[in-house]
């Protein structure tokens, strides 16, 4: 049991859910109701989700080894041996592949996921080493719906806006809170994430170009929201109203966290899951016009049930995993 434990950590499963959702969000958008189709799309995106993450364990391992915070990491301990993650990786990737074409017969979406994976892979293999990496990322999950939508016709704008607001939501996450979650380790191993390029440091709070580029990326990850609710015409006075209080919330919230000096490691996480948990509430408003509810209550539902689950029996606890 602790060998599965340590390999599912490794493979970040407890998130896995979120990219799935992603991943069967733009056929749902598109139509799609066929639950064979939706399942395989949605064991894809699980298959996708932690192929990325081996391989992102196995490159940060020598980021990671010199972390007093990261010593449980299966790869760190050496529970699991890198060539072993490495060759999971590539399997569940051409699984994730493999799963993803059968039910669609679409080689233009095939090649939009390729596309993505690349992205991916390549913030993967160099994301510490160059600043502004993040853009990876965040073009891998916004390429996502895009993707799975291509298959049933040309994507409406709906599809479009709700990537831009994917693109901007990783792109704080990994590049800001990741960025300050992981800025000790980071500075300790060397790492060129875009914080420290741009001045972080762990002492007292953000400023100079450090925190230029925080406040910018949120107050565009704020606006991203707006374009649906006022460019479609699918929204009534009082979703429009909810959606833009419930937004203005989240980024007083977040904006909270970037102004004061850093907290601990632990605090630090909570913090974001909160914010990454309100964005997720956010995205699920969005669609409200666009999908009947018993698919919102899926989306709204499956992932944080995942998580709690999956973090309960790899770490012990519920909602907050030791990453």
């Amino acid at each position: 049991m602790g060998l599965l434990k340590d390999y599912l950590m490794l493979l970040r499963i407890h998130t896995g859910a979120v990219t799935a959702a992603v991943v069967i969000l733009g056929a749902l958008l598109m139509g799609c109701r066929e639950a064979t189709t939706l399942l395989l799309l949605f064991i894809s995106g699980v298959l996708l989700h932690t192929s990325g993450f081996a391989l992102n364990e196995v490159m940060d391992l020598p980021y990671d080894s010199t972390s007093s915070h990261l010593k449980h990491k299966p790869l760190v301990k050496g529970s699991v041996k890198r060539s072993s993650a490495l060759l999971l990786s590539i399997i569940l990737f051409l699984l994730s592949l493999t799963l993803f074409f059968i039910p669609l017969q679409s080689m233009a979406a095939l090649l939009l996921l390729l596309l993505s994976s690349l992205l991916g892979i390549s913030y993967n293999l160099w994301g510490k080493r160059f600043p502004f990496s993040d853009l990876l990322p965040a073009g891998w999950f916004a390429l996502l719906p895009v993707a799975s939508s291509s298959a049933f016709g040309n994507p409406p704008p709906i599809i479009y806006l709700i990537s831009l607001f994917l693109f901007l939501q990783i792109l704080f996450n990994n590049s800001v809170e990741g960025g300050l979650k992981d800025l000790e380790s980071d500075l300790e191993s060397g790492a060129k994430g875009t914080l420290i390029y741009l001045g972080a440091r762990v002492e007292g709070c953000l400023k100079g170009p450090a925190l230029t580029y925080s406040l910018a990326v949120r107050l565009l990850l704020a606006s991203a929201p707006l374009l649906p609710i006022f460019i479609t015409g699918f929204y009534s006075i009082t979703l429009k109203g909810v959606i833009i209080l419930f937004n203005l919330l989240l980024l007083i919230f977040s904006l909270k966290t970037l102004l004061k000096p850093p907290g601990a490691r632990e605090q630090l996480l909570k913090e974001f899951t909160l914010h990454e948990v309100g964005s997720f509430l956010l995205l699920i408003l969005l669609l409200i016009p666009h999908l009947p509810i018993k698919f919102l209550l899926i989306l709204l539902l499956l992932p944080p049930i995942w998580n709690l689950l999956f973090t309960k029996l790899i770490y012990g606890r519920m909602g907050t995993p030791g990453v």
